[in-house]
């Protein structure tokens, strides 16, 4: 209910016209379209100019052309600080939004797949992935301030240090999810994991846990990290 007030309000500033949530967004062609270099081919975004907003609502079309991707790098080091990604796009590239100063990130139900360090090195505290994300690349969301996270319930794969380098203290990871890599959640002050009955997790998904997790999901539960530095599943 909450997410669906926080849209709401959103579109109501932005005056936007597209049905969902109870609002309607209109993301189609406007004068900010020229910012974007654009493959009307494949319907990706390939590149951004300096000289756009840098807080940037993706449009839904342009030029006539249904916007269904962000390219590889297309938005990186573009000193950005809030992406809205209220249109069907489904795939956002490597290194898509990399490199900028982004605080704000807000994606629908649209999203597939997150690439390769489609976030990295920027300034997220927060970040709610939507439901139909299944696949977080490889440091998709690397070196932020991320104090929170929410997985989502359909996501099956997170890549190799995808949230590493933040100030997570407790992660759940929906049962969804099958296969984590190695370091996915390193270089964070974690105190508390809850695992599901799925398999594949790295032992080393976060410093120590070692738990290989291959054990039929007699492995799921609620993990403490003690203060000799292993991990103890609570009963």
């Amino acid at each position: 209910m909450l997410r669906s007030q926080m849209f709401c309000g959103i579109a109501f500033v932005s005056a936007i016209i597209f049905s969902f949530l109870g609002c309607t967004f209109n993301l189609s062609d406007s004068a900010n379209n020229r910012y974007f270099e654009f493959d009307s081919t494949s319907g990706t975004i390939i590149g951004y100019s300096d000289d756009g907003p840098k807080d940037v609502t993706l449009p839904s079309s342009i030029k006539g052309v249904r916007v269904t991707a962000v390219g590889r790098n297309a938005f990186r080091g573009k000193q950005l600080t809030g992406v809205n990604i209220f249109t069907s796009i489904t795939a956002i590239g490597e290194g898509a939004f990399a490199e900028n100063m982004l605080t704000s990130v807000l994606m629908l139900d649209s999203v597939v797949t997150i690439g390769a360090n489609a976030f990295e090195n920027n300034q997220l505290n927060t970040i709610d992935i939507p439901n139909s994300v299944i696949i977080i690349g490889k440091n998709a969301f690397a070196n932020n301030h991320l104090i929170s996270i929410d997985l989502g319930n359909s996501v099956t794969t997170i890549g190799e240090e995808a949230f590493a380098v933040n100030q997570l203290s407790g992660i759940e990871i929906p049962d969804s999810v099958t296969t984590i890599e190695e370091d996915a959640f390193s270089g964070n002050p974690l105190t508390s994991v809850t695992i599901g009955p799925n398999k594949n997790y790295a032992s080393n998904i976060v410093p120590n846990f070692g738990i290989s997790y291959n054990d039929n999901g007699k492995q799921a539960g609620t993990y403490k990290k003690q203060i000799n530095g292993t991990w103890i599943m609570q009963l």
